[in-house]
């Protein structure tokens, strides 16, 4: 019984110094494309239905990676953009539920805006002709931010 237990966390250790060793030399580009969307809603079960989803979409561009989680609106024949619901010239979180992230593995550019590596959170006030895109390090908040330039 010893051996056996002695046998096992001898695997057990080795195992884990190889993913640790593994996943600490893996490409930074791997967090990008697999790691999945967080959820902001920690006191929601994983498993129940959501009405608006959450969906990804990874890209990549010179020098990394970026990956940005949304939640995918269910309009169900309903106007979102220029009606009650998101007027022009107001703020939106851009997608239903959690605020849409931004997460890149390198320096990057959107727009005029220089991003450093990590998380941010996108907001936007549509226009009927422009758009403004909103940054915010922030990722786990909820709802829109009350100040921002």
């Amino acid at each position: 019984m010893r051996k056996n237990l002695l046998s096992f966390l001898s695997f057990a250790g080795a195992f884990l110094l190889g993913w640790l060793a593994l996943t600490s030399l893996a490409p930074s580009s791997w967090i990008a494309n697999w790691a999945p969307c967080p959820r902001n809603w920690a006191w929601i079960p994983a498993w129940l239905p959501r009405a608006s989803p959450l969906e990804s979409l990874s890209i990549g561009f010179d020098g990394g990676h970026a990956k940005i989680c949304y939640g995918s609106p269910a309009l169900r024949g309903r106007t979102m953009i220029g009606s009650e619901r998101v007027p022009y010239g107001s703020l939106w979180r851009t997608g239903a539920n959690e605020p849409t992230t931004l997460h890149l593995d390198a320096a990057a550019r959107l727009g005029p805006l220089p991003l450093l590596p990590g998380s941010y959170s996108i907001y936007t006030v549509p226009g009927e002709r422009d758009w403004q895109v909103v940054v915010n390090r922030a990722t786990h908040q909820w709802g829109l931010e009350s100040e921002y330039d």
